[in-house]
Formats: structure tokens, C-alpha cells, sequence
């Protein structure tokens, strides 16, 4: 498997356990004043990571490349955007605060 085939299926492992986080915490997300307190956003963002992993994984290393750059580009926007609102993004876990998500974004992204 070559570097990008590894990778790819890294991302598309991180992308699936985000979205399994917040199908496991999904009441408790919208109680919360984050930026996925709205249901209608949480379940296009579960149901999008679930189904961007999938074309990550089985789509060709250029179209997949592509869709990994836009994705954690979006992701990355809205995880700076949390920050700096001092919103909780519930991007991964509970745990990890906006500011760590944009370290993964980045790094995921160079």
C-alpha cells in the first residue's frame, strides 16, 4: 500500500470514529451551545463524515486527495471559527477543545 493509500485510510478511520463520537453524544451535543447544537447540522455532519470516509477510502488517489483537502479545509474554518467564538465544536470528542481540532485539521491537511 503506498503512503497515500495509508493515509487515506487514516483519514477515513478518524472521519468514521468523529462521526460515531457524535451519534454516541448526539442528545447530549444539542443541549450544549456549540456549533453543532442544531439537529439539522449535526445529522448532515454525521452523516457527511460517514459518507466522505467511504469515497476517501474507495475513490481514486486523485479524486480522493481532492475531497480530503476540501473537506478538512471546511473543517478547519469552522474549528477556527469555534475558537475564536469560544464556541465548543464537538468536532471529535468533548475532550478535545476547538483549538486542538485545528491542530488536527492541519495536520491532516499538510
Amino acid at each position: 500500500m503506498s503512503g497515500w493509500g495509508v493515509m487515506r485510510t487514516v483519514i477515513a478511520g478518524l472521519l468514521w470514529l468523529a462521526a460515531a463520537a457524535k451519534l454516541a453524544r448526539y442528545d447530549l451535543i444539542l443541549l450544549e451551545e456549540g456549533l453543532l447544537s442544531w439537529a439539522p447540522l449535526l445529522t448532515f455532519t454525521i452523516a457527511y463524515e460517514v459518507g466522505a470516509g467511504v469515497f476517501i477510502l474507495a475513490a481514486p488517489s486523485a479524486f480522493s486527495w481532492t475531497a480530503t483537502l476540501i473537506t478538512f479545509s471546511v473543517f478547519l474554518a469552522a474549528s477556527t471559527y469555534a475558537a475564536v467564538a469560544d464556541r465548543g465544536c464537538n468536532c471529535l470528542s468533548p475532550t478535545l477543545n476547538a483549538k486542538a481540532m485545528m491542530l488536527i485539521d492541519l495536520v491532516v491537511l499538510t
